[in-house]
């Protein structure tokens, strides 16, 4: 993650996407949606996580579109560290 990446609290995406933020945490807990853990033991999640997850269990995430162009340019980079590893 570099320090220029959006990330989003439970509550910011459960206002986003219209549902409870007990959906999110059920999400995380059945290992579904990845998460980042802070220190004060909040989660936030990053563009990365929460598309994947999208396109993983076709969830619609309209606020995820004007991340795009950002987005392509991050899983791009991903998969090219990947197949380094």
């Amino acid at each position: 993650m570099n320090n220029q990446e959006t990330l989003y609290s439970t509550s910011q995406i459960a206002a986003l996407l219209g549902i409870n933020a007990a959906s999110i945490d059920r999400w995380v807990e059945s290992g579904k949606l990845k998460c980042i853990f802070m220190q004060d033991g909040k989660k936030y999640f990053s563009i990365i996580q929460l598309s994947d997850f999208a396109e993983q269990y076709n969830v619609s995430m309209k606020f995820l579109d004007k991340e795009s162009n950002r987005l392509s340019i991050e899983k791009m980079l991903r998969t090219k560290v990947s197949a380094v590893k």
